[in-house]
């Protein structure tokens, strides 16, 4: 609905549709958000309107039936994820790396189509397939810590399916609704981070409570709570994302503005820590692997501010903030492909350095890609929505790459 609206701000023929087609989801969506237009006295009516009178707006309340997917998909992952507990036959380390990614799409792919009212036989099938194939191709998979390609490919899976998780939240049309699976994701996270934090708070009182006693809960907790913990966590930010939505509506806004210039201050540092590092960078591994995770998340938080925006104003200081971050993170990655490039050059192939410098290369170009149309932007009169086409075009190229390291490198590098 929300999407429908900004399409539509100039359209009051389309926009009386909408509000008649759903009246509950038409107010709280237009009322909670903020929308850009070049017919304000459009939405000074709308706003009017809505406020007046509510007599046939019933205001939704949270209905006892909401909890019911909740509770039953918290409790079979809980299961499913302790099923290591019931057995000593399935090594814990091997079962999590293996299976804890396809638990939780799974258990979450049920609860969001269930409260989305989306459980038909197209999705179940997507979702059953996705599920089978990775599956059993993991299992299959041999367990090998010294096998880097094999190592890559559990890594990777968990991602991969993200991706593939996407597809069915934007029933199948990724291209042009990839960007509101990126918000639904940064919402998801800040209320993941929030709810992890707050159980570590709890159980480390609890521990200090229960030991005062005589009680050590520490490896029960470990054993039966963090990873069901960990694995329930997103289908719990659904739930609030789903029954709350005021909460994400000013929240996720809030974080994206607060991170944007600490992000911008932290690869600033970065830059200067490489320059007096000097050719550290080449000759340490580690310090390059670092370089690299951090990349990868700058990449994630780019994504996730521009979901955030309504509308970019003409200088606007998010859009200087972000255009720098993209600038900087663009001279860090040529920094990491020189010294990717080097250390192949010097140490020869492995799937860790191929997986590095290709992802390298694909955050280069999204980011060139990104800082192009941010130019547009400026001198040109563009719509922001080049830029969400460009992330939702740009989003393929992941999915076939890490459909490359998870199904091909085992295979290519002999399982080594």
């Amino acid at each position: 609905m929300l999407e429908e609206i900004r399409n539509n701000l100039n359209n009051p023929d389309k926009l009386e549709e909408l509000y008649r087609t759903n009246k509950n989801e038409f107010r709280l969506a237009f009322l909670n958000n903020d929308f850009p237009s070049s017919n304000p006295d459009l939405l000074s009516f709308w706003k009017i309107r809505l406020n007046y009178n509510r007599d046939d707006v019933v205001i939704p309340t949270q209905k006892k039936s909401d909890f019911l997917p909740l509770i039953i998909t918290c409790l079979i992952t809980g299961i499913l994820i302790n099923l290591t507990n019931f057995s000593d036959s399935i090594g814990r380390i091997s079962y999590y790396m293996k299976f804890i990614s396809i638990i939780i799409f799974v258990m979450f792919s049920i609860y969001y189509l269930w409260t989305n009212e989306k459980l038909t036989k197209k999705n179940l099938i997507y979702v059953g397939l996705v599920s089978l194939v990775s599956g059993l191709y993991i299992f299959f998979l041999p367990f090998k810590e010294s096998s880097h390609s094999v190592l890559l490919a559990y890594m990777h899976l968990p991602v991969l399916i993200w991706f593939l998780f996407g597809l069915l939240f934007s029933e199948f049309d990724y291209k042009k609704n990839a960007i509101n699976y990126i918000k639904f994701n940064g919402d998801m996270l800040i209320l993941i981070a929030v709810f992890l934090m707050t159980g570590i708070i709890l159980s480390v009182v609890s521990i200090q409570m229960f030991a005062v006693m005589g009680i050590h809960l520490e490896q029960y907790l470990i054993d039966y709570i963090a990873f069901w913990a960990v694995a329930v966590s997103p289908i719990i930010a659904s739930y609030i994302i789903g029954n709350h939505k005021s909460i994400t509506n000013k929240l996720a806004p809030a974080f994206a503005r607060i991170f944007t210039p600490i992000v911008l201050i932290d690869l600033v540092v970065s830059l200067f820590i490489i320059i007096y590092k000097g050719l550290e960078i080449y000759q340490n591994r580690d310090f390059l692997l670092i370089f690299n995770i951090m990349l990868i998340v700058v990449m994630a938080i780019i994504l996730f501010s521009f979901s955030e925006v309504r509308e970019f104003k003409r200088k606007g200081i998010n859009e200087l903030f972000l255009t720098a971050i993209i600038i900087v993170a663009l001279i860090i990655d040529l920094i990491a492909l020189s010294a990717i490039s080097y250390r192949l050059m010097e140490f020869g192939l492995s799937p860790n350095k191929i997986t590095v410098l290709v992802t390298n290369i694909l955050i280069f170009f999204n980011l060139v890609l990104l800082l192009r149309d941010l130019f547009k932007l400026d001198f040109r009169n563009s719509d922001i929505s080049i830029i969400f086409r460009t992330i939702s075009s740009y989003s393929v190229l992941y999915i076939i790459w890490l459909i490359v390291v998870v199904f091909a490198f085992p295979f290519i590098f002999g399982m080594k």
